[in-house]
């Protein structure tokens, strides 16, 4: 594994073009490196087409700021054989940049880790694009998509329980942080309850830090209490917090 992630540094095309030198990596860290110029992530894009033993990636807080160049890289990452992504933390939003990104999560069947908190997605681009082609990777395994103001949406609860029921390789889901209401999480435990006679094999679900104050208490014990039997008959952790208090179950 390389790692050359630093506080931000400027123009970072002399590190990037000493990375373009080896062959056969297959894990990098460039988080808190600054992709934000053209040459640096072209220059990159390229390396990553050329050279195809890379498996994990990650780009957490990249400033990639560059429209078309960071089309470009995303496209070329769905060009290759990356497993594991981490994008955290970077603006990914524009027609270019969303297009790109769809590319790449069509055009490559094998990710297994995607991590995408706190990207600035729009809504629509979530509700009609991303969250669909989330759902039609097979063989995901962890998401996170923390972070992105998500809100009650459908589409969010049928992916949820499309990869829980179909995705027997799955052990971590982070939806934190999402503005999910507790109508929506009530409505999420039900439809988990109900469908415990079906594939429900996952480690780890973050459901924390999206209800707001103004839900009341009731709602919350439900969910808790429903979330937390859930668990125990999933044996695996799903993690609750509101505010501060934890709530989690393991057996």
């Amino acid at each position: 594994m390389i790692g050359i992630g630093h506080p931000f540094v400027g123009n970072f095309t002399q590190e990037i073009s000493a990375v373009a030198q080896f062959r056969g990596i297959t894990k990098l860290d460039l988080s808190f490196s600054s992709l934000s110029d053209t040459t640096s992530t072209n220059t990159f894009a390229e390396y990553i087409k050329r050279d195809q033993a890379l498996r994990s990636l990650n780009l957490n807080c990249c400033r990639l700021l560059n429209g078309e160049s960071t089309a470009y890289l995303l496209r070329s990452i769905g060009d290759s054989t990356i497993t594991e992504l981490v994008v955290d933390f970077n603006k990914l939003t524009g027609q270019v940049v969303e297009d790109a990104f769809i590319y790449m999560l069509t055009n490559n069947r094998l990710f297994q880790t995607i991590s995408a908190s706190l990207c600035g997605f729009t809504e629509n681009f979530i509700k009609t694009r991303l969250l669909i082609a989330l759902g039609e990777l097979p063989s995901l395994n962890q998401l996170y998509i923390s972070e992105n103001r998500i809100g009650d949406m459908v589409e969010l609860k049928d992916l949820i329980i499309k990869l829980l029921t179909t995705r027997p390789m799955l052990h971590r889901l982070d939806i934190s942080s999402n503005y999910l209401s507790g109508r929506f999480l009530r409505d999420l435990a039900e439809s988990l309850v109900r469908k415990r006679g079906r594939t429900l094999l996952f480690n780890g679900l973050n459901i924390s830090f999206n209800m707001s104050q103004n839900e009341t208490s009731d709602t919350k014990d439900f969910i808790k209490d429903t979330f937390t039997s859930l668990s125990e008959y999933l044996n695996c952790m799903i993690l609750y917090e509101d505010y501060g208090v934890e709530h989690a179950a393991q057996m």
